[in-house]
């Protein structure tokens, strides 16, 4: 599947909302948010899982060819830079890092059955962002 980094960065965010979600629970008289996992069965859980593996592939050489990009331009990754020339510079290159064009392993597809909807409180949105990738 041929598609570019920005729709796998996207893909990937999808893919890792489905770990759980934010839970706002009272313990000992204090709220405190947990993260609750949502409750797939085991198959679910192990094509999710391969799918973000084959994403992060991607992700892990787009992070590497920022890194460099920001190292040639003299930029340091931890304090940034406030050079307006820099930063534009910086901002071309990663647009053209995001438009690039990649080979995509094939993905597994999530059963919509796995996802448990009635018990799941996954959000449609990201439902609909992987739609493609859920089968009835």
């Amino acid at each position: 599947m041929e598609t570019t980094i920005k729709n796998i960065l996207n893909l990937f965010e999808q893919f890792k909302a489905l770990n759980g979600y934010n839970k706002v629970v009272n313990v000992n008289g204090q709220d405190s948010v947990v993260n609750t996992p949502y409750q797939f069965d085991s198959k679910t859980v192990w094509n999710i899982s391969r799918n973000l593996n084959i994403l992060r592939k991607h992700i892990t050489n787009y992070e590497a060819s920022t890194d460099m990009a920001m190292l040639q331009m003299g930029i340091d990754k931890k304090t940034g830079t406030t050079d307006p020339v820099k930063i534009k510079e910086f901002n071309k290159a990663n647009t053209d890092f995001l438009a690039e064009v990649v080979t995509l392993d094939k993905l597994f597809m999530i059963k919509y059955t796995g996802l448990n909807v009635d018990k799941n409180p996954i959000p449609a949105g990201v439902i609909a962002e992987l739609s493609d990738f859920i089968e009835e």
